[in-house]
């Protein structure tokens, strides 16, 4: 997958961490993938330095 597609999934998991209506379970969920997809990002960039 493209750098710039993962870092976008990273930005609607953080959004959608923050919608109030979403209980705070869901709220962990998708803060632990965004941390997740973050952690996969960085090891790309990593790799290309």
């Amino acid at each position: 997958m493209e750098l710039s597609f993962q870092y976008g999934k990273v930005a609607k998991l953080l959004g959608a961490a923050r919608k109030k209506e979403l209980p705070d379970g869901g709220k962990i969920k998708c803060l632990d993938e965004a941390r997740k997809a973050e952690g996969r990002c960085l090891d790309r960039v990593e790799k290309l330095l």
